[in-house]
C-alpha cells in the first residue's frame, strides 16, 4: 500500500465529478430535500394513524368485533364485514413510510423489514390511542348532520360493511322467546330458540341496544346469537350502552 492510496477513493470521486458522472449538491438543496422528505413522511404517518384509528372505530361501532363470539356463523360474517379496503390502504401507507424512513441515517443500512416493523408498531400504537379520543364520534356526528363534507364518504361508506344476517337495534319488546328491535331500517322481530347463543347472558330489557346474528324466515329473524352492545367510555372505566 502506498502513502497516496488513502486518497484514491477521493481521487476517483473527483474524476467522476469531472466526467459528469456525479453531481455535487448545494447545502440548500440538501436541506430543502430533507425538509420535503420530513413533511411528506409526517403526512403519510398522520394519514396512516388516522385510517388505522378509523378502522378500529368502525369495527367497534358497527358491532363487527362482536361477531366472532357467535361461533362459526359469526366468523363468516366477521370476515365478510371486515374493512379490507382500509387494511390495504393502511398497509400501502406503512410500506411507503418504511421506504422513506430508510433514507434516515440510522435506518438506511438496516433491512427493510426493520423499517416496516417500526412503522407498523408506531402507526398501530398511535392509531389505538387516537381511537380513545372523541375525534371519530365527533366527525361521525357531524357527517350525519352534513357538516363534514371532506370526510363524509369515509364515515358513510369507508368502514365495516353491513352484512345480511347481522342486525343492530334497540329492544322495544321482550318476552321469553321473542324480541322486537328497532333498527335504522325499521322494526324487526327476533325469535330465540334453545340453540341461540347468549355470550353475555340473557339480561336483555326494553331500551337495551342489542346485536343479533340470525337468518330471516318468513319475515322473522331466527337468532343464532343475541348480545347487548357494550362499549368502554372514552372518559371513564364505566361500561356504557353504545348510542
Amino acid at each position: 500500500m502506498t502513502n497516496g492510496s488513502p486518497r484514491d477513493p477521493i481521487t476517483r470521486v473527483l474524476e467522476q465529478i469531472e466526467r459528469g458522472e456525479l453531481h455535487m449538491r448545494s447545502k440548500a438543496r440538501i436541506l430543502l430535500g430533507t425538509i420535503l422528505l420530513a413533511l411528506v413522511s409526517a403526512f403519510v404517518f398522520i394519514l396512516a394513524i388516522y385510517l388505522i384509528s378509523f378502522g378500529i372505530f368502525s369495527l367497534r361501532t358497527s358491532g363487527v368485533l362482536l361477531l366472532p363470539g357467535f361461533g362459526t356463523h359469526g366468523l363468516v360474517l366477521f370476515f365478510r364485514a371486515f374493512p379490507w379496503g382500509l387494511v390495504i390502504v393502511s398497509a400501502v401507507l406503512i410500506l411507503i413510510l418504511a421506504r422513506m424512513a430508510r433514507l434516515l441515517p440510522f435506518l438506511y443500512r438496516r433491512p427493510i423489514v426493520v423499517a416496516v416493523i417500526a412503522a407498523l408498531a408506531l402507526s398501530g400504537s398511535f392509531g389505538l390511542a387516537l381511537d380513545q379520543t372523541p375525534l371519530h364520534p365527533i366527525l361521525s356526528a357531524r357527517t350525519a348532520r352534513g357538516s363534514a363534507p371532506l370526510v363524509r364518504e369515509l364515515y358513510e361508506h369507508g368502514g365495516s360493511t353491513d352484512v345480511r344476517g347481522a342486525y343492530r337495534g334497540t329492544v322495544t319488546f321482550a318476552s321469553a322467546d321473542t324480541l322486537e328491535i328497532m333498527t335504522t331500517a325499521g322494526a324487526i322481530t327476533v325469535r330465540t330458540v334453545p340453540e341461540t347463543r347468549w355470550p353475555f347472558g340473557m339480561s336483555i330489557h326494553i331500551g337495551s341496544q342489542v346485536f343479533v346474528v340470525g337468518e330471516i324466515e318468513n319475515g322473522i329473524v331466527r337468532a343464532y346469537g343475541v348480545r347487548p352492545i357494550l362499549a368502554r367510555s372514552i372518559f371513564s372505566d364505566t361500561m356504557i350502552l353504545t348510542p
